[in-house]
C-alpha cells in the first residue's frame, strides 16, 4: 500500500494559512503536493501526510516527520495478498486475486486538495492538514479534528519513538462498535475509555466500526487508548463522605446480606481490597460469626456537571451501587481479575449516595474514577510508532464495512465441518480414563460431540506448563487420542505458560528438564545474586543471549533485525522478541 514511485508528478505550490501544533510553532514553506500511484504526498504542518487509494472505499492516511515514513504492516496484508487466505488444514494459500488498480481524480480548489474514486472523497484542508471523508456527492461522513495530529518524541523501553496521536471530530448521532473482545459488557464505546492489549480473556482489535457506515482500523499493534488518554485515578478523600456525612473517605466495614446495613463502619480514604489497601480473604465475618461481605458505603460529590467515569479491578463477587443504581455486579475467578467500567452523568456540588460490596473469595478490588473530558471527540493514541497510520473504510452497510475489513487483513479460511460441531471441555479431566470414558457417555446417549478438550494440570507435579503427560494419570497418550480418533472425534490439548518468580533458589541448568524447584526464567547461577526476570519466559540475562526453557530443553529465540520489534524490559532486563500486541504488560 505504499507508493512504489512517485509516477506523474503534479506539483502545485500552496500557501498555508494555519500551523499545526506538531510543527512546533514553526510555518511551514509552501507545499509540492505529489502524486502518487495510488494516490498522493504533501509536506504539510511539520510533517509528511500521505493518502493513499486501497480500493474505490477504503483509504490509507499516513503522517511522518520524514517523506521516507517506513509504516510496517501490522495487520494488514500487502496490497497482492489481500484476498488470500491460508487453509491451515492443507498448508498452502488460497489464490489471490491481483487488486485492480483504483481510478481516482485529484483536484486543488479553494484551498483544498480532494481525491475522488466512484464511491469516496478524501479531502485535505491545506490551512490546517485536517482530512475529512464525503461519499461520491460530497454528503460528510467523517473528519479530523484540525490541530489533533500528535507526534510526541518519546523514549520508550530504551529506544527513540513517538507517542501517536488521532482525533476526529465526534458525530452527535453516531454509535461506535468494535476495538475486539472485552469484558465490561459495553456495546456502544462512544463516550468510554480504554485500552487495547492483550491479555486473558481480552483481545484488542484495533478497528472500530461506526453506525454512519464506516470503519476506521488503527494499524498500530503497541499499547493503545481510545479515547481520553488521561489516566483513570483514586477518587480523592475530599470528594468522599462516610455514613455520616463526614468528608475525608467511605465508611468500611461489612454487610450480613447484600442489602443490610453496614455493620462496624470504619473511615476509609481509599478503596481498594488487596495490595495497598483492606486485608484480602473474601467474605468476612460479622456479628455473631455470621457470614459476611466486605465493602465501602457513603457519597460521592462531583466537583463539576459532566460525564463520569468509573473503573473496577476486581475478582470475586463485586457490586457498586451509584445513586440507588446497580452499575457493577460480576463475580470472576481470583486468576482472572480484571476491569468492569461505567459511566454516568453526575451534576456540580451534588452528592451521591455508593455502596460498594465484595465477597465470593474476592482478593482483588480497586474503584477509580475520571472526570469529565475536555472533548468528545474520537481519539487513539499508541504508545510507539513512527508516524500516525490507519484506514477510513467506508460501506456504507456495515456488512460493506466488514467486508472491507476482509480486504485489508485477508480471507478467514473456511473451517472444516467439525470445528463448526459441539466442542466438550470442562475445568479439566483428571485422567486418561476420565477422557475416554466422558466421549464414550457421550457416543452412548448419542449426543454429538465432534472435540474432546484436555484443560490444565494434566502434567507432572511441579512442572507446571509442561507439554509432557503425566505418567500415571495418563500411561499411553498415544493409545488415547486413537481411542478417540476411533469415535470420529478430536483431542485439543490446552498449553499453559506459566513462569513462576524465583525467590532466591540456586538454579543448575539441565540438558532436557527445568531446574526442579526454580523458576523457567531464573539464571543458572545463584539467583538471588541478580534482578530475578518473570517476563513471560526470558530469563534474566544479558540481551544478546536470552533464552528459554521449553520441553526437551534450553532454546534461545532468534534475533530481530529491526530494533523497532524489539522490547527491552524495564523490570527484568532482558529482551522481548515478540509482537508488540503480545508483550507481557510492564515488560
Amino acid at each position: 500500500m505504499r507508493a512504489t514511485s512517485f509516477g506523474l508528478a503534479l506539483t502545485a505550490i500552496l500557501a498555508l494559512t494555519t500551523v499545526s501544533p506538531v510543527a512546533q510553532g514553526q510555518p511551514p514553506a509552501p507545499a509540492a503536493l505529489a502524486r502518487t500511484a495510488d494516490g498522493v504526498v504533501l509536506p504539510i504542518g511539520g510533517g509528511f501526510l500521505g493518502i493513499h487509494l486501497v480500493t474505490d472505499a477504503i483509504a490509507r492516511i499516513t503522517f511522518s516527520r520524514t517523506r521516507e515514513f517506513r509504516a510496517d504492516n501490522m495487520v494488514v496484508v500487502g496490497l497482492g495478498d489481500r484476498s488470500a487466505a491460508l487453509d491451515a488444514f492443507r498448508g498452502t494459500p488460497a489464490a489471490t486475486t491481483p487488486s485492480p488498480a483504483v481510478r481516482f481524480t485529484v483536484t486543488t480548489a479553494r484551498g483544498r486538495t480532494t481525491l475522488a474514486t466512484a464511491k469516496l472523497q478524501v479531502i485535505v484542508d491545506l490551512g490546517t492538514g485536517a482530512v475529512s471523508f464525503a461519499d461520491e456527492k460530497g454528503t460528510p461522513i467523517l473528519a479530523e479534528k484540525p490541530g489533533s495530529r500528535e507526534l510526541t518524541p518519546a523514549t520508550v523501553q530504551d529506544e527513540a519513538t513517538f507517542h501517536v496521536r488521532q482525533s476526529w471530530l465526534a458525530n452527535p448521532d453516531e454509535s461506535l462498535y468494535g476495538l475486539g473482545q472485552r469484558q465490561e459488557g459495553i456495546l456502544d464505546l462512544k463516550g468510554y475509555d480504554l485500552e487495547l492489549w492483550q491479555r486473558n480473556m481480552v483481545v484488542a482489535v484495533p478497528f472500530l466500526v461506526s453506525s454512519r457506515g464506516y470503519g476506521l482500523l488503527w494499524d498500530n499493534t503497541s499499547v493503545t487508548k481510545f479515547g481520553d488518554v488521561r489516566p483513570f485515578e483514586a477518587i480523592p478523600a475530599a470528594q468522599l463522605f462516610d455514613v455520616r456525612g463526614q468528608p475525608g473517605g467511605l465508611s468500611q466495614g461489612t454487610f450480613t446480606s447484600t442489602d443490610s446495613a453496614l455493620q462496624d463502619p470504619a473511615p476509609s480514604a481509599s478503596i481498594v481490597l488487596g495490595r495497598g489497601g483492606a486485608a484480602a480473604g473474601g467474605a468476612g465475618r460479622g456479628r455473631g460469626n455470621a457470614a459476611a461481605i466486605r465493602g465501602w458505603q457513603g457519597e460521592v460529590l462531583a466537583p463539576v456537571t459532566g460525564d463520569y467515569q468509573f473503573q473496577t479491578y476486581s475478582n470475586g463477587d463485586a457490586k457498586v451501587s451509584l445513586g440507588g443504581q446497580l452499575y457493577v455486579d460480576q463475580w470472576k475467578q481470583t486468576w482472572a481479575t480484571e476491569y468492569d467500567q461505567f459511566k454516568v452523568r453526575l451534576e456540580a456540588n451534588k452528592r451521591y449516595p455508593i455502596r460498594i460490596q465484595t465477597s465470593g473469595g474476592a482478593t482483588t478490588f480497586r474503584l477509580a474514577w475520571k472526570t469529565p473530558a475536555a472533548s468528545a471527540d474520537t481519539a487513539l493514541w499508541s504508545e510507539v510508532g513512527e508516524g500516525i497510520d490507519y484506514y477510513f473504510v467506508y460501506g456504507p452497510s456495515l456488512d460493506q464495512v466488514i467486508a472491507g475489513y476482509r480486504t485489508l487483513t485477508g480471507r478467514a479460511t473456511m473451517l472444516p465441518a467439525w470445528a463448526f460441531g459441539y466442542f466438550q471441555s470442562k475445568n479439566k479431566y483428571n485422567t486418561q480414563a476420565e477422557v475416554l470414558d466422558t466421549l464414550a457417555e457421550f457416543r452412548k446417549r448419542g449426543i454429538p460431540l465432534d472435540v474432546i478438550v484436555q484443560d490444565w494440570q494434566y502434567w507432572p507435579p511441579d512442572f507446571w506448563g509442561d507439554h509432557q503427560f503425566e505418567a500415571s494419570r495418563y500411561p499411553d497418550p498415544d493409545a488415547m487420542i486413537k481411542a478417540i480418533h476411533d469415535q470420529h472425534a478430536r483431542f485439543m490439548q490446552k498449553t499453559t505458560r506459566r513462569w513462576r518468580r524465583s525467590a532466591g533458589c540456586t538454579c543448575r541448568r539441565s540438558p532436557t528438564r527445568r531446574p526442579t524447584g526454580c523458576s523457567a526464567t531464573t539464571r543458572s547461577t545463584t539467583c538471588s545474586t541478580r534482578r530475578r526476570a518473570s517476563c513471560s519466559g526470558i530469563r534474566s540475562i544479558p540481551r544478546s543471549s536470552a533464552a528459554v526453557w521449553m520441553p526437551g530443553g534450553w532454546t534461545r529465540p532468534s534475533p530481530t533485525s529491526s530494533s523497532r520489534r524489539r522490547r527491552r524490559s524495564t523490570r527484568c532486563n532482558a529482551t522481548w522478541t515478540g509482537p508488540r500486541s503480545a508483550r507481557p504488560r510492564g515488560s
